[in-house]
């Protein structure tokens, strides 16, 4: 999308304090990125069209002009319902000039994404089992939930950013090398059993799932075995959140 582009002069009372702007230009993207056509504002005053703009605004825009540099910043536009990218820059003399970007659909998308996000983060840190999140690239772990600190005996802090190496929780280094060679072979591996010893030194078997960057498993302890499905990663290799939120 175009940007709107608007060209201003600052207004000053008897005290030479800054008051209020006149709008003297705008492109013909000022309307698509504010709803308001170029007939309706050139020549007025901003408190004629935006007043409730005034006090938000008219600080950073009599910096600029004081200062003669420019300001960016993202801002909700009441006026408008919208977010918007403003990049304000001097343009001589009491005159300043401002770039506007709706950027309404992005923040929307972030929005989203995060709460998506922190909902993820509660299933993960909560899941029943023990769940492992590794970079595949070299091994190093970058998330556990609470069922895998208590698996293992270790706690969070010391396992962050740890390779599984280092923690000797998979007593045969042999082992380990073929579920990293067979993960590289085929881009996951599903029920593979190995032997696995906590950090108390107590031996049991361990079915190891790992699919992209997650590592889900399931353990047999005192004789039960409880399967953890794995999520589906996406081409990226990314992890397919929905399959873990639903």
């Amino acid at each position: 999308m175009a940007e709107g582009f608007a060209l201003y002069e600052m207004l000053y009372d008897e005290h030479d304090r800054p008051v209020d702007w006149r709008i003297l230009e705008v492109n013909d993207a000022y309307r698509i990125n504010t709803g308001i056509t170029p007939d309706r504002v050139v020549g007025l005053r901003v408190s004629e069209v935006f007043p409730e703009t005034i006090p938000e605004y008219i600080g950073r825009f009599a910096s600029v002009i004081a200062t003669q540099t420019s300001s960016v910043f993202e801002t909700y536009a009441k006026a408008m319902g919208k977010y918007q990218r403003v990049i304000t820059f001097p343009a001589g003399e009491r005159r300043f000039a401002s770039t506007v970007l709706d950027i309404t659909e992005r923040k929307r998308i972030e929005d989203a994404l995060r709460a998506s996000e922190e909902k993820f983060a509660r299933v993960f840190q909560f899941f029943p089992d023990p769940l492992v999140i590794t970079r595949a690239a070299d091994n190093i772990i970058l998330e556990i939930n609470d069922a895998a600190e208590r698996l293992t005996g270790i706690s969070r802090s010391e396992i962050i950013g740890r390779m599984w190496s280092e923690l000797r929780l998979i007593p045969v280094a042999e082992e380990q090398q073929k579920l990293a060679e067979l993960f590289r072979a085929t881009g996951q591996v599903t029920d593979y059993e190995l032997e696995f010893t906590a950090n108390g030194g107590e031996a049991s078997a361990l079915l190891v799932g790992h699919l992209a960057r997650l590592l889900p498993f399931a353990v047999t302890l005192n004789g039960v075995t409880t399967q953890v499905t794995a999520p589906r990663a996406t081409s990226e290799g990314s992890l397919c959140r929905d399959e873990m939120l639903h």
